[in-house]
């Protein structure tokens, strides 16, 4: 059991430092997949303390989407 969560805390790990795939400009800093869902949340006014929240995180969510 033990095995299973070092392997899932690692892929959480790989895919919070993963790098966006693409050209960016010269001198731009490389934009990762956290600095994408960053930029999302404050587009939709949310904190990470809201994702505690999962009305308010629905709420937002569903205003933004539709």
């Amino acid at each position: 059991m033990d095995m299973l969560n070092e392997k899932m805390i690692m892929t959480m790990i790989s895919c919070i430092s993963w790098e966006v795939e693409g050209i960016r400009q010269r001198g731009c800093p490389k934009k990762t997949w956290w600095d994408c869902v960053k930029n999302d949340m404050e587009n939709l006014g949310l904190s990470q303390k809201d994702a505690q929240s999962r009305n308010k995180w629905r709420r937002r969510i569903k205003g933004a989407t539709g």
